[in-house]
């Protein structure tokens, strides 16, 4: 894994380039039988990382000492199905029913409403980036948004709730 912005391609059989993070090694002292010889499935979790985005690159390597299919020490390698998963931002409430929120899908303003003072709002887009929000006169002027959805945080004397609204 490689993150952030300044990328360098890896270059020749032992340099890493930017990549200077190992999440997974398969047989890294080269037993014998130490390789699975049915696929196999392999889940990384990668933790530690804030919750402002940030540029990740992730590599797959394929690099064995007398490797390949008429190597002594492997035979093959395939990737089948790769896939990440970001977890769902949630924030646990039982005021979920105290709020509500309207138009839905919105162009132009996404009206609040909350039993209880509301003390602040966040949206956050599709990749948990926070965008600019201001609750007016309970409204919220979402005509700067671009299309797609978001996630709003709103946060009264309750405690806090999230909900999912669509910018058409």
């Amino acid at each position: 894994m490689s993150n952030g912005t300044a990328f360098t391609a890896p270059s020749g059989a032992t340099n890493l380039g930017s990549f200077n993070t190992l999440l997974q090694s398969v047989n890294p002292n080269l037993t014998v039988g130490g390789y699975p010889d049915v696929w196999t499935e392999f889940t990384i979790t990668i933790s530690g990382l804030s919750a402002t985005p940030i540029a990740t690159n992730l590599g797959f390597r394929y690099f064995v000492t007398v490797g390949g299919p008429a190597g002594d020490n492997s035979d093959y390698m395939g990737i089948d199905t790769f896939s990440v998963v970001r977890p769902v931002m949630a924030v646990s409430n039982v005021n979920k029913a105290k709020v509500s929120i309207y138009p839905n899908p919105a162009t132009d303003y996404l009206k609040v409403n909350s039993d209880s003072k509301i003390s602040s709002i966040e949206i956050f887009d599709i990749s948990g980036k926070k965008v600019k929000a201001e609750l007016v006169d309970g409204a919220v002027d979402v005509q700067n948004l671009t299309k797609g959805s978001y996630v709003i945080k709103i946060t009264d004397a309750s405690g806090a709730t999230t909900q999912k609204f669509i910018k058409k």
